[in-house]
């Protein structure tokens, strides 16, 4: 069983339990191939996820990332809390 939360959600519990200057860090650790194999497969790649693009597909790579992290879309895959107590 496991539960899906969001950034919201997590931060609303975190504060509950004292904790307070909550920073959140969105990150997307998958490069744009996995989101394609994803697209044209409907799975994950299990055995060799793409982290890194080939040299050609960097500028894109570099491009998805960016604005995928500025939007903080529900697509980001990892969630960084900073927190204090």
């Amino acid at each position: 069983m496991f539960h899906i939360f969001n950034s919201n959600d997590l931060i609303k519990l975190l504060e509950d339990c004292g904790f307070k200057n909550i920073k959140k860090i969105f990150c997307q650790r998958y490069s744009i191939e996995n989101a394609m194999h994803w697209i044209i497969n409907g799975k994950p790649q299990i055995k060799s996820p793409s982290y890194i693009c080939k040299d050609e597909l960097k500028w894109l790579n570099n491009y998805y990332k960016k604005r995928i992290n500025h939007k903080r879309t529900k697509q980001i895959h990892l969630l960084l809390l900073v927190l204090k107590k």
